[in-house]
């Protein structure tokens, strides 16, 4: 699996920010599963 650089970003935010966050970017790039991973590795 690849290591993405956003992965720590999301997780900082989750973990220390009460904010919405908007992710954006391109298609097709991976934005929907990274959000998913951290989310499972936090909540579990």
């Amino acid at each position: 699996m690849i290591a993405r650089k956003v992965d720590g970003l999301i997780r900082n935010f989750m973990l220390n920010d009460k904010r919405s966050l908007l992710v954006t970017g391109a298609r097709q790039v991976g934005k929907t599963f990274s959000i998913r991973k951290v989310g499972k590795a936090n909540c579990s």
